[in-house]
C-alpha cells in the first residue's frame, strides 16, 4: 500500500489534512478537517471524491457530524492516557447533543489504529447486517386451526433478522410489511417441520385484494390476516434458522433506524465485542 499526506484547500474554508492511499485499483483519502469546517463544505468535498470516484475516511475533531451512509465518518478524541480514540455514533442521539465526553452517547469506541486498519482491511461498513454474511432469522406468530380444513397451523406474523453485530439489534418487519421479493431472501422454501405453511404473496378471493398471506400446513388455503392474534395479544417464538445475508436484504435493512457506520473486529466474524 502506498501512502502519501498533502494539505488540501480545494473548497473555501475547507482546510483538511489528506493522507492519500493506494490499495490495488483503489484509492483511499483520509481527511481531518479542522474544527472549524463548516459540515456542508464537507459533504461538498465529499461528493466531489464521489464523482472522482475516490474513496474518504473523514476524521473528525468534533462530535456533530451527520450520520450518513454516504459520509464515512468517525469522531477523533483523546484518552485519558494522551492516545487517541476513534468514536462512531448511531441515531439514538441527535447530532447537535452528541458529547466529545460523553461515552454514551456513542455505538461504538475503538483504537485510531483499529479504525483506520479497518477501513484499509474492508471491515468498515455501514447498514445493519452485511451481505455475503450470517444472519440469523426468527419467525414469531401463532398457532391456530385452519378453518377449511380444521388441520392446526402456525401462522407466521412477524419476521425478526437478528444481526450478529452488538449494537444494531434486528430489524423487524410486520409480515404484512415485508417486500414480497424479500420473502425468498428471508426463509427456506419448505418449514413443513415447523408447520409452517407456505409464505407467499396471493390474491385473497373473499377480499378481493392481494397480500402476503400464510398457507395452511396441509390443504394450503389462505390465512386470516393480522388482525385475528394469538391468545393474550401477543406473539411467540415459531422457529429460527441461519441464512446468508443477500445484497439485496442488506440493502433493505440498511434503511432502518439501526443502521450506522462500523468497524467489524476479529476478523469480520461477527462475534467480537464491539462490532
Amino acid at each position: 500500500m502506498e501512502v502519501r499526506t498533502e494539505a488540501s484547500g480545494a473548497i473555501t474554508s475547507l482546510r483538511s489534512a489528506v493522507i492519500c492511499a493506494s490499495r490495488g485499483r483503489f484509492n483511499v483519502l483520509v481527511e481531518t478537517p479542522s474544527a472549524s469546517t463548516p459540515i456542508s463544505d464537507v459533504v461538498a468535498r465529499q461528493a466531489q471524491h464521489d464523482k472522482s470516484g475516490l474513496r474518504c475516511l473523514w476524521l473528525f475533531s468534533r462530535p456533530d457530524f451527520p450520520l450518513s451512509p454516504g459520509l464515512p465518518a468517525a469522531f477523533v478524541g483523546r484518552t485519558v492516557a494522551g492516545g487517541y480514540v476513534a468514536r462512531l455514533p448511531g441515531n439514538g442521539v441527535p447530532r447537535e447533543g452528541r458529547s466529545a465526553h460523553r461515552e454514551t452517547d456513542w455505538q461504538q469506541s475503538l483504537s485510531l489504529d483499529q479504525l483506520i486498519s479497518g477501513a484499509f482491511g474492508g471491515r468498515f461498513w455501514y447498514g445493519t447486517v452485511r451481505d455475503g454474511r450470517p444472519a440469523t432469522v426468527r419467525l414469531d406468530g401463532e398457532f391456530t386451526k385452519c378453518g377449511a380444513c380444521g388441520e392446526w397451523t402456525n401462522l407466521c406474523r412477524a419476521i425478526e433478522v437478528l444481526s450478529p453485530y452488538p449494537g444494531s439489534h434486528f430489524a423487524l418487519y410486520q409480515l404484512e410489511d415485508v417486500p414480497a421479493h424479500l420473502l425468498g431472501e428471508l426463509m427456506p422454501v419448505n418449514l413443513a417441520a415447523s408447520k409452517v405453511g407456505p409464505i407467499r404473496k396471493r390474491y385473497i378471493r373473499d377480499e378481493r385484494s392481494s397480500r402476503i398471506a400464510n398457507s395452511c400446513i396441509r390443504c394450503g388455503a389462505p390465512q386470516p390476516g393480522p388482525e385475528l392474534v394469538g391468545r393474550g395479544g401477543h406473539l411467540s417464538p415459531i422457529t429460527q434458522f441461519e441464512i446468508t445475508v443477500s445484497k439485496r436484504l442488506a440493502t433493505a435493512t440498511a434503511l432502518l433506524p439501526a443502521s450506522r457506520w462500523r468497524v467489524s473486529l476479529a476478523g469480520d466474524s461477527g462475534t467480537a465485542k464491539g462490532q
